[in-house]
C-alpha cells in the first residue's frame, strides 16, 4: 500500500497476476479498451463537438464559414486540443484523427487506473478490478456529464491528466504530479481545478507547503499561459465580472447545470446519495482502524475537490463569472473513482474469502458495472467495504464501542433510507420515470416490498452474520425485478418478456431507431445544401439541427447550440439572444423558456429577415413547411428556398 508522504510496504498482499510480463499487461489494457469503446459508444461530429468543429475546418480551409456568429469567438483556442488536432487534421483527415485519439485516450485512461489501484494496493488483482470498474462511463450527478465521453473531449483528456497527476502524488513524486497538473490545465482547465484543489489540501494538511506550492503555480501558469493566448486572439472570456440582467438570464436558461439552485429535486437526490455512500464508507474504515495511508490520503483529495465544488455553488449563486465558468460540480467525479478504487481492494479480498456473500456482493458491483449507475456502484462499494469487518470474528460490533456503534448504524440506515428515496431515479431499465409509469402494480409493488424487507433484514443480518443467505436471495430479486441493461436488450422482443415488463424495454431501441432515422435525413439534406449553397451564404434552419455546419459545411443564421459560448461574451449572448427572438426560437416563460425549434414564420417575415441581414448573406431557408418561395430541392422531409433576389 501507499500513499502520498507515506511509506510504501511491499510485497504485504501483493500478487504476481500478470507482473513481470508487461507485454501481456498492456494486451489486457488494450482489449480493456476496446471492450470500453464498445460499452460506451463513440460518435463523431456529435454533442460538443459541433461547437470545436467547425474551429479545426476553418483553421486548416479559411475560405469556409466567412461571417459565422459562433467563429467570432476564441474559446476553441482556450486547450491546447484542438490547436495540436487541427495540424493533424492537415496530415489525415479529421475522423482518424479524432477516433486515434479517442483510442489512446481511452487506453491511458485505464492505464493510469491500473496504475493508481496498484499504488493504493500493491494488489494486481484489485488492479485489474479497479480497471474493470472503469470501463462504463458513471453519470456525474447535476452536471451532465459522465466520468468518460462517448466522443473525443478535452474533458477525457484532461482526466487522463488528472489521472496521472493522481498517480504520481500517491507515489509520492511530487515534481511530476504538479507537472502533470500543468499540463492538464493546458488540455482542460475546468477538470485540472477540481484535482489541483484537492492535491493541494493534501499536501497542506500534512504540512508539505512546497509541494502544495508547485501544485497552485502549475495551475496558475496553465491559465494564465490560456489568458495569454485568448486575449493575444483579441477574444478573452469575460472572468472577473457578474452575470446581470439578460446574460444571466440567458446563462441560466441554456446551461442551467452550471446554476445548482436551479437544479431539479431529482440532481440533488443523486448528488446527496453520492454523498452519502462516499461519508458512509469512510466512517466505517475509518472508525474501524481498518483505512489505509492511501485512503487517508485520497479523502483529503476529495474534501478539497469538494471545497472546490462548494465555492462552485456559492459562486453560482452570487453570479461569479469565474466560478460558474470552471463548473467546479463536476470535480465529483474524483469521488467515483476513489469509491472505485476503494471497492476494488475490498472485492479482491472478498473473492480470496470463496464465501457466498463475497461473491453476492462481487455480482451487485457487476450489476452497477453493467447498468453504468453510479449510485449502484456507490452502494455496492459500501456494502463490500463494511461487511468484512462487520462479520469478522462472528460479532460484526466486536471492534465498535459505544456510541460509535450507534454512529454507524446510523451511518447504514441512513444509506438504506436514501437509496429508497433514489430508487426511482436509478434503477429502472430505460428512464427513471417510466418505472411506475406502465401501469403494472405487481410489479410497481414488488419494488417496494424488496425494497422494504431489505431495510428490515439487512443490519440484523449483518449483526448476526446472515447475510450469506440474505444478500444472494436480495440480488436474485434485483434481477427478476428489473434486470440489467444487458439481460433487457437481448430479451427485449420476447413475448413473455413484454408482457412482464411492458414497453419500458422495447422504449429504448425504437427511439435509438428513430434518432438514426432522423439523423440520416439531416445529412441528405445538408448534402443538398453543400451542392447549391455558395460558400459565403447563411442558411436559416430549425434550430435544433446542431451538426448543420458540419453537415454542409455552410454557416446558419442560428441554432440553440450556438446559445453556449453565451457564457463567456455577454456581446455575443446579446446577439445570440436577438437571433433566437428574431425566428421566435422560445416561448420565454417566467421560470423556463421552452423551444420550438420548427419554426414556422410568414413568408414576409423570412424575407424581412434576409434584407436585414445582408451582411451576413442570409439567402436561403431550410423548413419542413411549404411556403410560396424559389424551391432549390427537398431531401429527408425538408425543402431548401432561396430567400434572395
Amino acid at each position: 500500500m501507499a500513499g502520498g508522504g507515506a511509506e510504501r510496504v511491499e510485497g504485504k498482499r501483493g500478487t504476481p497476476f500478470l507482473r513481470g510480463v508487461p507485454w501481456l499487461r498492456h494486451a489486457g489494457l488494450a482489449a480493456c479498451t476496446l471492450l470500453a469503446v464498445a460499452a460506451r459508444g463513440y460518435g463523431y461530429g456529435v454533442e460538443d463537438q459541433n461547437l470545436y468543429l467547425p474551429f479545426l475546418l476553418k483553421w486548416n480551409d479559411p475560405s469556409l464559414f466567412p461571417a459565422d456568429l459562433l467563429l467570432t469567438q476564441g474559446f476553441a483556442r482556450e486547450s491546447v486540443v484542438w490547436v495540436l488536432l487541427s495540424a493533424l487534421g492537415r496530415l489525415a483527415s479529421l475522423e482518424a484523427v479524432f477516433l486515434g485519439t479517442y483510442l489512446a485516450a481511452s487506453y491511458a485512461t485505464l492505464f493510469f487506473v491500473h496504475r493508481l489501484a496498484r499504488a493504493w494496493w500493491d494488489d494486481g488483482a484489485a488492479a485489474w478490478i479497479a480497471v474493470f470498474l472503469w470501463i462504463p462511463a458513471y453519470t456525474v450527478p447535476g452536471v451532465a456529464n459522465t466520468t468518460f465521453d462517448a466522443y473525443l473531449t478535452t474533458r477525457i483528456l484532461g482526466g487522463v491528466f488528472a489521472l496521472a497527476a493522481l498517480e504520481a502524488f500517491f507515489r509520492r513524486r511530487n515534481g511530476a504530479s504538479a507537472l502533470w497538473v500543468l499540463g492538464g490545465g493546458l488540455v482542460h482547465l475546468v477538470t485540472a481545478v477540481p484535482v489541483a484543489a484537492g492535491l493541494v489540501l493534501a499536501h497542506g494538511v500534512r504540512g508539505r507547503w512546497r509541494p502544495a506550492a508547485q501544485v497552485t503555480g502549475a495551475l496558475g501558469a496553465a491559465g494564465g499561459l490560456l489568458w495569454a493566448f485568448g486575449a493575444g486572439a483579441g477574444r478573452p472570456h469575460a472572468l472577473l465580472g457578474l452575470y446581470s440582467g439578460e446574460w444571466l438570464e440567458v446563462v441560466r436558461q441554456v446551461d442551467a447545470e452550471l446554476f445548482p439552485l436551479l437544479w431539479p429535486a431529482v440532481e440533488w437526490r443523486r448528488l446527496i446519495f453520492l454523498l452519502a455512500c462516499f461519508g458512509g464508507l469512510a466512517a466505517v474504515r475509518f472508525l474501524g482502524g481498518r483505512a489505509t495511508p492511501a485512503e487517508r490520503e485520497g479523502l483529503l483529495v476529495a474534501s478539497g475537490a469538494l471545497l472546490a465544488a462548494a465555492a462552485g455553488v456559492a459562486g453560482s449563486a452570487a453570479g461569479v463569472a469565474l466560478l460558474v465558468q470552471f463548473s467546479l460540480l463536476r470535480g465529483t467525479w474524483l469521488l467515483i473513482l476513489l469509491l472505485a478504487l476503494t471497492l476494488s481492494g475490498s472485492l479482491a479480498e472478498l473473492l480470496r474469502t470463496g464465501r457466498v456473500w463475497g461473491i453476492g456482493l462481487g455480482a451487485f458491483a457487476a450489476a452497477g458495472w453493467a447498468t453504468g449507475a453510479a449510485a449502484l456502484q456507490a452502494c455496492s462499494t459500501a456494502c463490500a467495504a463494511a461487511v468484512p469487518w462487520l462479520l469478522r470474528a462472528g460479532d460484526g460490533w466486536r471492534w465498535v464501542r459505544g456510541d460509535r456503534s450507534r454512529l454507524l448504524r446510523g451511518l447504514l440506515a441512513l444509506l438504506l433510507l436514501v437509496l429508497l428515496w433514489h430508487l426511482v431515479d436509478f434503477l429502472p431499465i430505460v428512464h427513471p420515470r417510466n418505472l411506475f409509469a406502465d401501469g403494472r402494480p405487481w410489479l410497481q409493488a414488488g419494488i417496494l416490498a424488496a425494497v422494504a424487507a431489505g431495510a428490515a433484514l439487512l443490519l440484523p443480518s449483518l449483526r448476526g452474520g446472515r447475510a450469506a443467505r440474505v444478500l444472494p436471495a436480495a440480488l436474485g430479486l434485483f434481477f427478476l425485478l428489473v434486470p440489467p441493461r444487458p439481460v433487457a436488450m437481448a430479451l427485449h422482443d420476447r413475448p413473455w418478456f413484454g408482457r412482464m415488463y411492458g414497453t419500458r424495454v422495447a422504449h429504448a431501441r425504437v427511439k435509438g431507431a428513430r434518432a438514426e432515422k432522423d439523423r440520416e435525413a439531416l445529412r441528405a439534406m445538408g448534402d443538398l445544401v453543400r451542392r447549391h449553397v455558395p460558400e459565403g451564404a447563411s442558411v436559416a434552419v430549425p434550430c435544433d439541427w446542431m451538426t448543420f455546419r458540419l453537415d454542409s459545411l455552410r454557416s446558419p443564421f442560428v441554432t440553440y447550440k450556438d446559445g453556449a459560448p453565451a457564457e463567456f461574451d455577454a456581446a455575443y449572448c446579446a446577439e445570440w439572444l436577438r437571433r433566437v427572438r428574431l425566428v421566435r426560437a422560445f416561448e420565454e416563460g417566467e421560470r423556463r423558456w421552452t423551444r420550438t425549434p420548427d419554426q414556422r414564420l410568414p413568408e414576409a417575415v423570412w424575407r424581412d429577415l434576409a434584407r436585414g441581414h445582408a451582411s451576413v448573406r442570409l439567402e436561403y431557408l431550410v423548413s419542413r413547411h411549404d411556403y410560396e418561395l424559389p424551391v432549390v430541392g427537398a431531401a429527408g422531409g425538408m425543402t431548401l428556398y432561396r430567400l434572395g433576389p
